[in-house]
Parts: C-alpha cells; sequence; structure tokens
C-alpha cells in the first residue's frame, strides 16, 4: 500500500490601505500591516523599490505602489496603495499699503484659492 502525504502550506497574506493622499515634496511611509510572508517586495512599473516592510519614498505624481510577499514555496501574493500626490495650491495677499491704528483691523483676504479643502493659519 502507497501512501501520498500532502503538506498545504497557506499563501501569504498582506494587509495594506487601499490608498493615501499626500502633498507634493511630502515624504509618505507605507507599510505592510499584517504580513506572513519570508520575503516583501515593493515595486513601481516593474522596479525594485524596497525589500523591507516598511518603505519611505517622495512621490513626484499620483501613481500605485505594488508588494509582492512570497511564502516559504516561493508563491507570490500581491497587493497595491494609490499614492494621490495633491498640488499645492498658490495663495498670494493683494499688496496693502495702508497705516493701521493699534487695536483697528485689516481685511487681507486672499487671493486665487481653490474652490475648496484649504485651512489657514496666519501669522505675524
Amino acid at each position: 500500500v502507497d501512501s501520498i502525504y500532502f503538506s498545504i502550506i497557506p499563501l501569504s497574506t498582506l494587509t495594506i490601505d487601499d490608498s493615501i493622499k499626500v502633498c507634493q515634496n511630502q515624504l509618505v511611509s507605507l507599510s505592510v500591516g499584517s504580513v506572513n510572508s519570508l520575503v516583501i517586495q515593493w515595486m513601481r512599473n516593474n522596479t525594485l523599490l524596497s525589500t523591507s516592510n516598511t518603505f519611505s519614498y517622495n512621490p513626484d505624481v499620483s501613481e500605485y505602489i505594488y508588494v509582492r510577499s512570497f511564502n516559504a514555496l516561493n508563491c507570490p501574493t500581491y497587493d497595491s496603495i494609490y499614492v494621490e500626490v495633491l498640488s499645492i495650491p498658490i495663495v498670494s495677499i493683494p499688496d496693502i499699503q495702508t497705516c493701521i491704528v493699534s487695536g483697528n483691523s485689516l481685511d487681507a483676504t486672499p487671493t486665487n484659492l481653490p474652490l475648496s479643502g484649504l485651512v489657514f493659519e496666519w501669522y505675524k
């Protein structure tokens, strides 16, 4: 009597967000939240970027970043995250040449504003 024994090795599992929004020139850190893998590979356009669980970079444009992991039998699992790069708004304040008496206020309304989503912090 011959016997065959099967040992099933599960695929590796990955947990990453679907997307992230970052501002231009902002460093973004991507990480695999849950992994039972021997190898991690972060890729862009079939180019290897990193082999660690956490990967940081400064994106120039919006793009997909792919992560691939391998189990003990070298079977791959894939996932991706969309990194959306938001442009930095250009805001200008009109040139106001006037004297202000202590205790009075000045209306300095910014121009060239996007339609929504801005938060202002004023400094003197």
